[in-house]
């Protein structure tokens, strides 16, 4: 994962001084509002009579690795709203901010920053048993991303606009949810949906056979992370699934696993007959590590299909990486009878070959070995107030993993969604300093100029990061604690004479709604210093398009016209066919 910061809340600043003056001032405002609208304003621009409002699309992103931590609270303007009564403003003021370029990381002469790659979206909803918003996590488990969590909304919306591209397996959970496990392709500078529904459940069933037509008993039948093993006729049985395109996975010793999608629907039982699968006998490669460079830690080796274009129907996520140490020999059983492709790494390592094709058609025992041989190596320590840091977490990564994953692979872009892929060496390194508070990585073997190396604390409490070129073969780092965000930006809204409601997201992480104070500003405060992007609308009306605004602990400033509709708000009508409660009804 490239280093991007948490992300704060936002402040909105309200004064508490002079709060009588104010609020007579309020109710005499008030009433001449409830006037305004009892007498009439039907047709009053901006008040919603040409149908409903769009839904609010939120997302949520879990942040990155945080350079700096946050301590923003929510906007203490709520205390000053209620002193000025209900809000008939219907639909929120939609703000979405988005970090461009960090400005708290060293920059490269030229080229891209750190995290440049990371640019693919995702979004959606989960539903509850009600089709209620549902308090879900989603977790990356597999590809690029894994390790990376979002969480949803009150509303169920969660997303991030900050991911790698690349094809990956995410895992939905959540109180009273039975879970699911999807397969997400993320495809750079480009949106991808995935909404799911607990509400309408649906069930699979099927039948797995052998290559001689006879039933496999005994096998493990796996969807969205649900188990059954097959009876004596083969068959199994898979209720209480989310509907949708999910993925089953079929396993049994002696036989090759078995991959395919399968689609589930809502409030649904497919036949049992309808779905047959065939386990076919597997084969078995015998790996083994000739030599003892580089280290410490295992030799990890992936296993990819050799044809990307070819049907995906083996899991090879489930071993990778397989692990073993310099001399040591292993027997990696049960893989499927076709061309695979087997790639090798060191920290500190030159392995030889470090790519190869095994074709397993040809053989049921398969030797492939491994030589390991001198390269290039990064040295290192890991410094916290002159005294080493033992068990930091080392990473050594390029400004743009995907560009150079990509040189690496010598392939397009496009590769990265034919299976799941890990991020290779020249990509990025991660490593442990010993008790000495030092490591050991390879030098990157393409011709980028520089490369980031960051550490972090076991804790997480302490970090440093700095450019590196390819010659700097003997480095050291010295953590210092996290620095809190001091960058402000101030979104000026004008005068109003009643509150607004707002929504707003940062890097697809949605904040809490919340409703700000008449006559305020909004002002977002512990941001990370560096270049944003700014988007703002309302009741579909852009009022502000991806405006780039530098930010740092002097504050930037927007200016916002809001149109009269966020000003004099909606009438009683709309507010009815839009399902709400009229709010002066209650005042």
């Amino acid at each position: 994962m490239a280093i991007l910061s948490s992300l704060p809340s936002p402040t909105a600043t309200v004064s508490s001084s002079n709060k009588a003056p104010l609020l007579l001032v309020a109710l005499l405002l008030l009433v001449g509002v409830v006037a305004f609208f009892v007498l009439g304003n039907e047709a009053a621009p901006g008040d919603g009579e040409g149908g409903l409002g769009p839904a609010v699309v939120e997302v949520a992103a879990a942040p990155k690795l945080s350079m700096g931590t946050d301590s923003v609270s929510l906007p203490s303007a709520r205390e000053g709203v209620e002193a000025m009564g209900p809000s008939t403003v219907l639909w929120p003021l939609e703000i979405e901010l988005r970090l461009i370029e960090p400005g708290d990381v060293p920059k490269p002469d030229e080229g891209p920053v750190l995290g440049a790659g990371a640019n693919a979206i995702l979004k959606g909803r989960i539903g509850d048993r009600k089709d209620r918003g549902a308090q879900a996590t989603i977790t990356f488990v597999e590809g690029a991303n894994s390790g990376r969590v979002l969480t949803t909304d009150a509303e169920g919306h969660f997303g991030a606009t900050d991911l790698y591209p690349g094809l990956s397996i995410v895992e939905v959970a959540g109180h009273g949810l039975v879970g699911a496990r999807r397969e997400v392709r993320l495809r750079q500078r480009r949106e991808t949906l995935l909404n799911l529904g607990f509400g309408l459940l649906g069930t699979v069933q099927g039948q797995v056979l052998d290559e001689t037509g006879a039933p496999v008993v005994g096998a493990t039948a796996i969807i969205d992370g649900h188990r059954d093993q097959t009876d004596d006729n083969g068959f199994f049985y898979l209720p209480s699934l989310a509907s949708g395109l999910s993925f089953l996975e079929l396993e049994k010793p002696g036989y090759a696993s078995h991959r395919e999608n399968v689609a589930i629907t809502a409030n649904s039982v497919t036949p049992p007959d309808r779905l047959k699968y065939v386990l076919k006998q597997g084969s078995t490669l015998l790996l083994s590590v000739s030599g003892n460079v580089g280290g410490p830690g295992p030799v990890e080796v992936w296993l990819s299909p050799g044809n990307s274009k070819q049907a995906r129907t083996f899991p090879f996520y489930k071993l990778n990486p397989i692990e073993l140490q310099p001399g040591e020999s292993r027997e990696i059983p049960d893989l499927p009878k076709e061309l695979v492709q087997l790639r090798a790494f060191r920290s500190g390592a030159s392995v030889y070959p470090p790519t190869r094709n095994a074709n397993l058609r040809a053989s049921k025992h398969l030797p492939v070995q491994f030589e390991l041989r001198d390269t290039p190596r990064i040295f290192g320590r890991v410094y916290a107030d002159k005294l080493p840091v033992a068990q930091a977490r080392v990473v050594l990564e390029a400004p743009d993993q995907v560009q150079a994953a990509l040189r690496h692979y010598r392939q397009p872009a496009t590769y990265l969604e034919s299976s799941i892929l890990p991020m290779p060496p020249g990509a990025r390194q991660e490593v442990r300093t010993n008790g000495l508070g030092e490591f050991t990585l390879s030098s990157w073997d393409d011709n980028s100029a520089a490369r980031y190396l960051w550490a972090e604390s076991f804790d997480g409490q302490q970090f440093g990061i700095r450019l590196i070129e390819a010659d700097d073969l003997e480095v050291s780092l010295d953590l210092e604690p996290r620095a809190k965000g001091t960058g402000k930006l101030t979104l000026d809204v004008g005068e109003r004479y009643q509150g607004l409601p707002v929504r707003w997201s940062m890097n697809g992480e949605p904040g809490t709604p919340f409703d700000l104070a008449p006559g305020e500003p909004l002002t977002f405060e512990g941001l990370r210093e560096g270049r944003w992007s700014v988007e703002v609308r309302w009741y579909a009306t852009e009022l502000l398009g991806e405006s780039s605004v530098e930010v740092d602990a002097a504050g930037a400033e927007l200016g916002l016209s809001l149109p009269e509709g966020a000003l004099n708000g909606q009438s009683r009508d709309a507010w009815e066919r839009a399902g709400r409660d009229w709010p002066l009804d209650s005042f």
